[in-house]
């Protein structure tokens, strides 16, 4: 009979401990249960997507002020894309640029049109001033030929009109030209002349100058008759 009830005493026991832990377990939050979901759900994996290539514009963005520089677009979709369209002149200057940022590719392309342009500016100061050169040239030998024409054509006046007086003429360029009397020297009753050593002048254009020939036709009527 002692030997039951000790044995009921101790299932007693054991079920109050068993109770007591039961009690002491905690309870579990919203929050808790809320982390617990999360954690048993597998979290989302980014995909690396890379960026795409930049449309080339359809209206260029870099001004060019010489037609031959109109490079914008071209540069650009050079630097984009890596194909010239067969312009060598970008695979030779611009290669190392190819894959920069659409805002360095901006500036390459502003800095490679700017390059031409005043290289283009410098070719055009140039011919203008050879064509200048080349104008003034042509306008002096024009010129001088016009000059030249003008003296023979006098000095072949100037020989008629002289050799009509029985003169000589003696060339004094760069002075006027004269013509000497061709008489000798002579004595009369009006005085002695010493025909060569007068001359009469000539106009602009080779003819005799008929005011100096009236004058040395009164001053040495032997001379001039």
């Amino acid at each position: 009979m002692r030997n039951v009830r000790a044995a009921a005493i101790i299932s007693l026991g054991l079920i109050a401990v068993m109770a007591l832990e039961g009690c002491s377990q905690p309870v579990p939050t919203s929050n808790a249960r809320a982390t617990a979901t999360a954690a048993a759900t597998p979290s989302h994996v980014p995909v690396s997507v890379p960026p795409a290539s930049p449309a080339a514009p359809t209206s260029s963005p870099v001004t060019a002020q010489h037609p031959q520089c109109d490079l914008g677009n071209a540069v650009l979709h050079y630097l984009a894309t890596g194909d010239s369209q067969g312009n060598v002149s970008l695979q030779i200057d611009l290669s190392q640029y190819v894959g920069a940022s659409s805002s360095a590719a901006l500036g390459v392309a502003q800095a490679y049109v700017r390059s031409c342009d005043e290289k283009a500016t410098q070719q055009d100061q140039y011919r203008s001033g050879a064509d200048a050169r080349a104008s003034a040239y042509a306008s002096q030998q024009a010129a001088l030929t016009d000059a030249t024409a003008a003296r023979q054509a006098a000095l072949t006046r100037e020989q008629a009109g002289c050799t009509a007086l029985h003169g000589k003429l003696i060339i004094m360029a760069p002075f006027a030209d004269e013509c000497y009397s061709g008489y000798p020297e002579t004595s009369s009753t009006t005085g002695f002349y010493d025909c060569p050593t007068t001359w009469v002048n000539f106009l602009q254009d080779g003819s005799v100058d008929p005011n100096d020939l009236a004058g040395k036709k009164h001053t040495y009527p032997a001379c001039w008759p």
